[in-house]
């Protein structure tokens, strides 16, 4: 189901993705709603007017609960049951298989590695030398595309 590989960008996307950038660097995280998934999918949406998360937003209030969902499936609000085979898994089911680093390019998904957690994922700035990832405060952390693991192109 490699569904945004035939998607985009609408052209005002540079806009429209620094607007969701601006709207979770003041949102305060919460599981299902402004998640690091929910802030990937909602910087998808902004640049292809499509996102990942749409269906499952709100099915999930803890972390485990979304892992669960990752790992072991679930129904989404359509009541269809998806399963994804993990974070990569998810992400590569939408936007295909994952590129190299050295393509990465503004709005790109990643997953980064930081200290304490196994892959968050994040999107790459408007810099293109860094990606924002939703922490679990209120803000966007910065942390430099060398921490990424894995990227997909959007």
């Amino acid at each position: 189901m490699i569904w945004f590989k035939n998607k985009t960008r609408v052209n005002d996307w540079q806009k429209r993705l620094n607007d969701v950038f601006e709207k979770y660097e003041y949102s305060e995280f919460k599981w299902g709603y402004t998640d690091c998934f929910c802030f990937a999918s909602d910087c998808i949406k902004a640049m292809t007017n499509y996102g990942p998360m749409d269906g499952f937003k709100g099915i999930y209030s803890t972390e485990n609960e979304a892992h669960a969902l990752l790992t072991n499936g679930g129904k989404g609000m359509d009541n269809k049951y998806y399963r994804y085979n993990g974070t990569i898994g998810f992400w590569s089911s939408f936007l295909g298989e994952p590129k190299n680093i050295g393509g990465a390019m503004i709005g790109d998904i990643v997953l980064t590695h930081i200290p304490k957690h196994d892959l968050v994922t994040g999107v790459v700035n408007d810099t293109g030398r860094f990606v924002y990832l939703k922490s679990i405060g209120k803000d966007l952390i910065e942390v430099p595309i060398q921490r990424t693991k894995y990227i997909w192109g959007v």
